[in-house]
């Protein structure tokens, strides 16, 4: 919720910015002072929740869920994390093994299209190149940051 409240934010915020030529300060004051608003109320009625979650789905739907390159590269970052951190610990390697597993499902996944070898290794390396460099933007606490790491690991299921 957080994360898409977040998003669905920043787009009405921008959008309020374009129609009203207010700037980015004064849309985020309107924005807390509507917030702080609604929070004296204590409570919101069901419908108002279920009406904005509606329209938050509709205008800023969540980010599709990773595929295999993806969640490979984004389990392999949280290996080196983790290991950079705290060595060859119990998480490490549970990271470490799912990464792999990832790895190995991913390759699959690109033969399976028609991919060979060298194809799939420049593929892969260009997958873990974008993941890192998102990492970069959006993290504030390490690889985790707005990543969808379930839908890894359901991808890494036998």
């Amino acid at each position: 919720m957080g994360e898409d409240g977040a998003r669905f934010a920043q787009l009405v915020g921008e959008r309020v910015m374009k129609q009203s030529g207010s700037t980015r300060e004064q849309v985020r004051d309107a924005i807390v002072a509507a917030v702080a608003e609604r929070q004296k109320a204590k409570a919101l009625p069901d419908a108002d929740v279920e009406a904005c979650l509606t329209l938050m789905r509709k205008e800023a739907p969540p980010p599709p869920p990773p595929g295999l390159p993806q969640c490979a590269a984004m389990l392999k970052l949280a290996y080196d994390e983790e290991h950079g951190r705290n060595g060859l610990s119990d998480d490490a390697k549970r990271l470490a093994t799912i990464a792999s597993i990832l790895d190995h499902k991913a390759r699959e996944a690109l033969r399976a299209e028609g991919k060979a070898g060298s194809e799939i290794d420049a593929a892969m390396a260009a997958t873990r190149e974008a993941v890192a460099a998102e990492v970069k933007t959006r993290a504030t606490d390490g690889v985790s940051a707005g990543l969808d790491y379930s839908a890894c690991f359901a991808l890494a299921r036998p």
